[in-house]
C-alpha cells in the first residue's frame, strides 16, 4: 500500500514540479484507504531524493486494525422461514466508517 501511494504521489510531484525535482517547494500529500487490509494511510512527499542524508524526510501516517465490519454475509441465514442474518455487513463499526468518510471528503468543500 505504501508503494502504491508512493508511486501515485511521485507521479503527481513529477506533474507539478517537472521530471526530476529533488526538494519540493510544497509537499505533495496523498491519502489511501486499503479496505481489505483494514488500513488507513496518509503519505506526504517532501523530497524525491531518497539517498540524501539531510534532515528533510518523507512522512507516512499509518492507522491499522480499523475494522469496517466483522463479517460480511453473502447468503441470508433463514430459520423457520424467518431471516435471521440478512445479506450485508454484520457488526459494522461506525467509527471506522466516519474515518473513511473524513478521508474521502477531505478537500472536497
Amino acid at each position: 500500500m505504501i508503494l502504491s501511494a508512493f508511486g501515485n504521489v511521485l507521479a503527481q510531484a513529477w506533474f507539478l514540479h517537472g521530471n526530476d525535482p529533488k526538494v519540493l517547494e510544497q509537499p505533495v500529500v496523498m491519502q489511501s484507504v486499503n479496505t481489505h487490509g483494514r488500513v488507513f494511510l496518509v503519505l506526504q512527499l517532501n523530497t524525491t531524493d531518497l539517498a540524501s542524508e539531510e534532515d528533510l524526510k518523507n512522512l507516512a501516517w499509518v492507522n491499522s486494525n480499523q475494522l469496517l465490519h466483522w463479517h460480511f454475509c453473502c447468503v441470508p441465514v433463514i430459520k423457520k422461514k424467518v431471516v435471521v442474518d440478512p445479506v450485508g455487513p454484520i457488526c459494522s463499526q461506525p467509527e471506522t466508517f466516519r474515518k473513511f468518510l473524513a478521508l474521502y471528503f477531505h478537500g472536497v468543500v
